[in-house]
């Protein structure tokens, strides 16, 4: 009895461990989207490109490291979304900040922040707290 008792123990001992490395993924990954969001709330539209530009690696370094704890349509779903935002972070070197602004209102800039911010909490919905 004592053997199934140890067995068992070290079943939900591993399970609590991998709850653990999953919750502390999520939450680097939660974390490296704070600064781009704050940024992009007190900043000038016009620095955008910078913005993301000086967040995205730190956000690409926390999705590598939390995507592997997604499985199934969870992760094809998170991969679909992160493609998405990976081609709006590269679309963002191709603008212009100031033709924008002055031909264009900023029109295309504040698309593209606004795209981006969607495309960020939709992607940070994979990572809310389990």
């Amino acid at each position: 009895m004592a053997i199934v008792g140890y067995y068992i123990v070290h079943y939900l001992a591993g399970r609590r461990d991998k709850r653990k490395e999953l919750n502390d993924a999520a939450k680097a990954f939660r974390d490296a989207f704070i600064p781009m969001k704050q940024r992009l709330r007190q900043e000038s539209i016009r620095k955008i490109m910078e913005i993301m530009q000086t967040e995205f690696p730190s956000q690409d370094v926390a999705m590598q490291r939390f995507a592997p704890y997604l499985a199934g349509k969870k992760l094809s779903d998170f991969k679909k979304l992160w493609k998405e935002y990976e081609e709006k972070h590269d679309a963002v070197k191709y603008i212009n900040p100031d033709a924008d602004i002055m031909y264009n209102n900023g029109n295309k800039l504040k698309s593209i922040t606004t795209e981006i911010t969607t495309l960020s909490e939709n992607i940070l919905f994979f990572a809310n707290p389990r």
